[in-house]
């Protein structure tokens, strides 16, 4: 019971709002689709005349944005950016036809 009650009063985000990571919403929907925690409300909207097009709202309590943003931190870190050789220059002479 206290769980619940813990996920239910803690701060919820969504896509929209975590979108300021720098991912497109289709990308954090891919990160949060399997993250434990995550609440995914699904339905169907009414789309022109009487087809339905079904949607999925997402609801990211703020420790599990927390944890994947920890996650992603980490992996970056983990990436390692070979250093920058340095350019020479090498002059180029040209010699002018003689006749």
């Amino acid at each position: 019971m206290r769980l619940l009650f813990t996920v239910i009063s803690e701060k919820h985000y969504s896509i929209k709002e975590l979108a300021h990571w720098g991912f497109s919403p289709t990308t954090l929907r891919k990160m949060f689709r399997i993250e434990p925690g995550v609440l995914h409300l699904e339905g169907q909207g009414l789309m022109k005349g009487t087809a339905k097009q079904s949607y999925d709202t997402v609801s990211i309590p703020e420790a599990v944005a927390k944890r994947v943003y920890e996650r992603l931190q980490h992996r970056s870190e983990a990436i390692k950016v070979p250093p920058k050789r340095e350019l020479h220059l090498i002059p180029v002479v040209r010699r002018r036809k003689t006749a």
